[in-house]
C-alpha cells in the first residue's frame, strides 16, 4: 500500500498514523471539505493504524503496507 485516500466530510478533522509501538508518524489537521492522499511510500512495510477524529466522531483503521 503506498497511498491512502480519504474524503472528509467535516470540519476540523485531525489525521493521525501511528505505528504498531504507538510512534505517531503523521499529523495533520484538515479542514473544510477535503480530499487528503496519505503517502506512506517513505515508510517501511508493517502494519499501521489511521486515527481520524473530528467534533463528532473518531475513527480508527489498521492497514497493512506490503
Amino acid at each position: 500500500l503506498e497511498f491512502r485516500r480519504v474524503l472528509f466530510r467535516s470540519s476540523n478533522t485531525i489525521v493521525e498514523v501511528y505505528g504498531l509501538i504507538g510512534e505517531r508518524i503523521i499529523a495533520k489537521e484538515i479542514s473544510g471539505n477535503s480530499l487528503y492522499e496519505l503517502d506512506l511510500s517513505s515508510q517501511p512495510q508493517g502494519i499501521y493504524m489511521i486515527k481520524v477524529s473530528n467534533d463528532k466522531s473518531v475513527s480508527v483503521e489498521k492497514i497493512i503496507k506490503n
